[in-house]
């Protein structure tokens, strides 16, 4: 019994030996799985992009920008200098520029006039590139002109550029006003102006005036410079200006005194001296003056007898003289009968009438009296009615639009 506690103990032991050994025997390892890599990522640009592998890369672009440079103003006849700056500050290559700028109205290339386009290939522009593009346009007329240059990459339009030029010049004005009529040794006044109509200064210019012989100069405002005459070349008065602005009027004033008598044809020129277009046409301006003898007539009258008794008779003796310059032409008298006196005859140059209504006296006109000439005329009238009468003596002539009246009084009493 004691053998078989032993053997039972035996077994016992091996079978836990061999639950050990199945329990330490080595397992396979199981697959290990790849993770994805994770990648920072690209900056992906919203107007243009692709990717590579499935990851985003940004598309560089041209960057093309265009600048004209030019005169905003000029003046006529002078030429217009344009630079166009085409500039490529992308980062890739711009392909097949061209430019384009079309001739404004009032300009022109070469001889080729507005409407004409100017165009330019430029080929490629790589980056940080630029291209600068000068020429030259004529002026051919004023005013504000506009010039459109339009920019193509690879034939397709990308932008716009206008610039404007003034084109400006002077548009002179002369003239010269004054009286018709001056009488010898006489003063008469003339006033030379000069406007300026046009947008653009006009420079380096003189005024000359000629002062006909039969004129005397006395002074001129602003002050001229006065040339006194020297054998055949005529006394002048000359004034310069350096400019006359766009829009300006100018007035000259001169003062001159008639010394023999006829019809005179003043003058006054105007140049300039400057060599910068537009060229100033000379311009020329008359006026016409006829120099007349001072047309000047004395009148007096005197009575024989005053004071006159009533139907006694008293003489009006009137005078005339001609103490002007020159002739003198159909010289009438009008005489008017005071309501005191009664008309009795009449003596004089010319025959003479009664005006039925008035009870006047007029005489037919003396047809001329020289200078220093006198005419003499006699009113002889009578007394009829106490009280201070009062003859009036009127004279008109071709010379002297009003007439010219002298009285003379008497008393009549009883």
């Amino acid at each position: 019994m004691k053998y078989f506690k032993w053997i039972i103990l035996l077994l016992v032991i091996l079978s836990l030996v061999s639950c050990k050994k199945e329990s330490t025997k080595e397992l396979p390892t199981p697959p290990i799985q790849a993770q994805p890599k994770e990648e920072t990522p690209v900056p992906v640009s919203q107007t243009n992009s692709t990717s590579v592998n499935n990851t985003p890369v940004k598309l560089e672009e041209p960057n093309i920008s265009i600048v004209k440079a030019g005169p905003e103003e000029i003046r006529l006849g002078q030429n217009a200098a344009y630079t166009l700056t085409v500039a490529n500050t992308g980062k890739a290559f711009a392909k097949n520029v061209v430019l384009r700028d079309k001739i404004p109205a009032g300009m022109k290339y070469n001889n080729s006039i507005e409407g004409m386009v100017l165009r330019w290939d430029l080929g490629d522009l790589a980056p940080d590139e630029t291209r600068k593009i000068t020429y030259t346009l004529g002026t051919i007329g004023t005013g504000i002109f506009t010039a459109q240059a339009e920019l193509y990459v690879n034939e397709e339009f990308k932008y716009q550029l206008c610039f404007t030029t003034k084109v400006v010049a002077p548009d002179l004005k002369l003239k010269i006003e004054g009286a018709l009529i001056c009488y010898l040794n006489k003063n008469v006044s003339y006033a030379v102006t000069v406007n300026n109509d046009g947008d653009g200064s006009a420079k380096e210019i003189q005024i000359v005036y000629t002062v006909p012989d039969s004129l005397e100069y006395i002074e001129s405002s602003p002050r001229g410079i006065f040339n006194p005459k020297k054998e055949d070349n005529p006394a002048t008065v000359l004034w310069r200006m350096e400019s006359i602005a766009p829009k300006t009027k100018i007035e000259l004033f001169l003062k001159l005194r008639g010394k023999n008598l006829g019809r005179v044809a003043n003058n006054v020129k105007l140049s300039s001296e400057t060599s910068e277009p537009p060229a100033i046409i000379p311009l020329e301006a008359f006026a016409v003056l006829l120099i007349s003898p001072v047309p000047e007539m004395k009148i007096s009258q005197y009575d024989t007898d005053d004071p006159v008794t009533i139907g006694y008779q008293t003489v009006y003796v009137i005078e005339m003289r001609n103490e002007g310059t020159g002739a003198l032409t159909n010289i009438i008298l009008k005489n008017r009968i005071p309501p005191e006196m009664e008309f009795v005859k009449a003596e004089g140059m010319t025959a003479y009438k009664t005006d039925d209504v008035t009870g006047d006296v007029i005489f037919e006109p003396f047809p001329i009296l020289a200078v220093g000439d006198k005419l003499v005329y006699k009113i002889i009238c009578k007394a009829v009615k106490a009280g201070l009468a009062k003859n009036t003596a009127t004279i008109i002539y071709d010379q002297f639009k009003a007439s010219v009246t002298d009285e003379e009084e008497t008393n009549c009493y009883e």
